[in-house]
């Protein structure tokens, strides 16, 4: 039971190996007992691999699509993944394919022009590793590799960040958020800082005619005035420190816990901006019915900037929130991560293990010459049988003329028969003994059909004289 499921499996990895799992089982049996029947794990190799490539495949897609879509339409990442597994696995099996040598003969075209060769096979065989083909194969699968290491490794590394060995690039796509962030504020709070001084120069013309209760309420304006002037120069000062520890961050000279806690620092000053921003317009709504005609004004001007402001903070937000940075997430793991680069390298040697294990099938084992042989019996056995198909087509058709030629003739001669009886006799005769069909065969141009590679000895082509004196000196 145990030795039918071991071949079973056996038999599902081979099915994998790009080549037919018919011959392989044959070569093996054929050649059990001797060194060459370890083609076997040659072939096993490279189903497993080929299996491999599908699973990576599949799951590196679906990793993709399911950073891309959102919501329920994450469901369709499966179906998707598993779609564009299958389709790059086929691909992956059709180069893997293509590496097989040539198993017939096949025309050399240059001796092909030369009608005096009788042989015209094509004798070169190129089975270098160098070879421009292989290269080209082996290279376009390591670029496959690639494409599909990355979503694994963002998948590990950052999403997962599995054993913390993410940890570095999961900090510089924060500071990367983070510094988005400084820079968007300070271009737009510089804009509404300076909109808001304006307002409120408009008031200050007025402090020296206010009441006690309104002077309290121009000293709270005038304190969120300097607030947020004190904020721009804040933010400009975090946005230096960011950009020097990014550098020494980079060079390893400041430990990524450092970055860590300034990004926190930075990122709970943001949020203190906006609560400060929020409950300035909660107490702008609260006056709303103040009767000094100037406040009045300053507070109906400043309401909608306070909102347009608050609204473009909340935005900017939720704009970093939903983009994922997938680029940037893979850009900082190929450059600075190690083990990205370890997982990528093993992903691309495990893509090109069939590339290798065919071309030592070609150089170490005879197995292409035993399909070859095989193959080509079959080929001559089919096209045997056509001949034999063709010949009897071709006898059909001419006897069917025969017999129609000879109705018709048959037809002229009973004219002759009442004035003639003798001539009409010998006619008949000579009709009956001409309408016997000959043997017809299928004319072979070359002598090794179907494969064509070997020109007739007697070839022989007539010049256009000897083509007129053929045609006008006939005896």
């Amino acid at each position: 039971m145990k030795g039918n499921s071991l071949k079973k499996l056996e038999r599902f990895f081979l099915f994998f190996s790009s080549e037919d799992i018919y011959f392989i089982e044959r070569f093996i049996n054929d050649k059990k007992g001797t060194p060459e029947s370890r083609i076997k794990y040659y072939f096993l190799v490279i189903g497993i691999a080929v299996l491999i490539f599908f699973i990576c495949s599949t799951v590196s897609i679906t990793f993709f699509i399911l950073n891309i879509l959102e919501g329920y339409l994450r469901i369709l990442s499966i179906p998707i993944g598993v779609f564009i597994g299958l389709l790059l696995s086929n691909i992956y099996l059709f180069l893997l394919y293509t590496i097989t040598p040539t198993l017939f003969n096949t025309v050399d075209k240059k001796k092909r022009k030369n009608t005096k060769l009788k042989d015209v096979k094509n004798t070169y065989q190129n089975t270098s590793i160098f070879s421009f083909s292989f290269l080209f194969r082996a290279i376009f699968i390591v670029f496959i590799a690639l494409i599909i290491a990355q979503p694994l490794n963002v998948a590990l590394f950052i999403n997962m960040n599995i054993f913390h060995l993410g940890d570095k690039e999961i900090t510089q796509i924060e500071y990367y958020k983070t510094e988005s962030l400084i820079k968007s504020y300070l271009t737009v709070d510089s804009q509404y800082t300076e909109s808001e001084k304006k307002i409120f120069n408009t008031l200050a013309i007025y402090n020296n005619y206010l009441n006690n209760q309104d002077a309290n309420l121009y000293n709270e304006i005038k304190g969120k005035t300097i607030y947020d002037e004190i904020t721009i120069n804040k933010l400009n000062t975090f946005k230096n420190e960011l950009q020097d520890l990014n550098s020494n961050f980079i060079k390893r000279k400041v430990y990524s816990l450092k970055t860590h806690h300034k990004l926190i620092e930075v990122n709970s000053f943001i949020e203190e901006i906006t609560l400060n921003d929020q409950n300035f317009l909660a107490f702008l709504q609260e006056n709303t019915n103040i009767k000094n005609i100037f406040f009045k004004n300053y507070i109906d001007n400043s309401i909608p900037l306070f909102i347009d402001k608050i609204k473009n903070h909340l935005d900017l937000k939720n704009i970093l929130e939903k983009n994922n940075l997938y680029t940037l997430k893979i850009k900082y793991l190929l450059g600075n991560n190690f083990f990205a680069f370890i997982l990528t390298v093993l992903v691309a040697i495990t893509f090109c293990l069939p590339v290798f294990a065919k071309f030592l099938i070609r150089k170490k084992f005879n197995y292409y010459k035993f399909r070859g042989s095989f193959e080509n019996s079959i080929i001559n056995d089919i096209y045997i049988q056509h001949c034999q198909t063709y010949n009897q087509t071709l006898y059909d058709k001419v006897s069917e003329s025969y017999n129609q030629v000879i109705h018709r003739l048959g037809n002229q001669l009973e004219l002759i028969r009442p004035l003639n009886f003798k001539r009409y006799l010998e006619l008949k005769n000579q009709i009956t003994n001409d309408s016997v069909v000959p043997t017809i065969e299928k004319y072979q141009y070359w002598a090794d059909p179907p494969f064509r590679t070997e020109r007739k000895s007697e070839i022989f082509r007539n010049s256009q004289k000897d083509l007129i004196d053929k045609m006008y000196n006939q005896k």
